[in-house]
């Protein structure tokens, strides 16, 4: 492996890893991320779409 190919498989692993700890943090400030809980599909039913973003946004 050369010196390029080594620094684009850096870039490549450093975007991989900012992409899991931003998907992280969403998963923390949406309560909408997992949809299928039991508790949110409930909500859906009930028409409280407040709770599922952007609905309520716009």
């Amino acid at each position: 492996m050369n010196l390029e190919q080594v620094h684009h498989k850096s870039i490549k692993l450093t975007l991989e890893k900012l992409r899991q700890d931003l998907r992280a943090v969403l998963k923390k400030c949406r309560p909408d991320w997992n949809i299928t809980t039991p508790e949110m599909k409930l909500a859906w039913q009930q028409g409280r779409k407040e709770l599922f973003y952007p609905y309520g946004k716009t």
